[in-house]
């Protein structure tokens, strides 16, 4: 139920907020694409898939949107708000509305509820209550309260560390990688094969999604980001390998029947 209500929000912003596919180029040299949503406290939200990610505008080279051109955004304004982003779940032990708010935004709760929802607030122990809204704050060590809650289940961690993966896949890269092995297929075979099973893993421990997971969340993320990863290598490498071998094959057969 809870996830039906998540994709229905998520579909909410695309087709109310959504401003078009565009192209992200961070600092880093990282490139991300996804629906632009908006601006909120010096970050830029996108939409990729079914996940929502936040970049710092000071990590931003530049965004252009599809067909290359540059895209027009302001960081200065919040042309969305927190509960837009970040929309609450009902908890079903206390029955309660509950909003996790990511670090970096969670501070600025009790300045912008005392402004924008002046009815409603009271303070109970770890968290702010703003209409019937829980509002969760994490600690300065990066402990939350007790009573929060994760901010992904078990099953989005894995979702989103696989999807991560395969944009980051360089898949051009890799299948090059494979005909120059299969070329030189006497010491290009095994080296390929090197570099296949013991390559160093590219995640990006910056990425929003991951930082903002739990010291057990992020296990569980690195572990099936770098599965995938490997299978995304074997599937390019190898596959473009015996491909390229068939075809070598096929052409050597179809010499001999010509000359014979």
């Amino acid at each position: 139920m809870a996830r039906h209500l998540l994709l229905i929000h998520l579909m909410t912003l695309s087709l109310l907020l959504g401003d078009g596919t565009v192209q992200i180029e961070l600092t880093n040299g990282q490139e991300v694409q996804g629906e632009f949503i908006g601006t909120y406290m010096d970050h830029v939200h996108v939409l990729t898939g079914e996940k929502l990610y936040y970049y710092t505008c000071g990590d931003i080279q530049s965004i252009t949107s599809a067909p290359g051109e540059e895209f027009d955004y302001d960081c200065s304004e919040n042309t969305v708000t927190a509960d837009i982003l970040f929309p609450p779940k009902l908890d079903p032990m206390t029955g309660e509305w509950t909003q996790k708010l990511p670090d970096v935004f969670s501070q600025s709760i009790p300045r912008s509820a005392a402004t924008a929802l002046t009815d409603g607030i009271a303070s109970k122990g770890g968290h702010i209550v703003i209409n019937g809204v829980r509002y969760v704050r994490a600690s300065s060590d990066g402990e939350t309260d007790k009573d929060s809650t994760p901010i992904a289940t078990r099953e989005e961690v894995i979702f989103q560390a696989t999807q991560i993966a395969q944009q980051m896949e360089r898949k051009s890269f890799h299948q090059s990688l494979a005909v120059g092995s299969c070329l030189f297929s006497s010491i290009g075979i095994p080296a390929s094969i090197l570099y296949v099973e013991l390559a160093n893993s590219r995640m990006d421990p910056g990425n929003p999604f991951y930082m903002d997971l739990d010291s057990g969340q992020k296990v569980v993320y690195e572990q099936y980001y770098k599965k995938e990863e490997k299978r995304l290598r074997r599937k390019n490498v190898y596959g473009t390998e015996g491909a390229c071998t068939l075809m070598l094959i096929g052409l050597i057969f179809f010499s001999v029947a010509t000359d014979s």
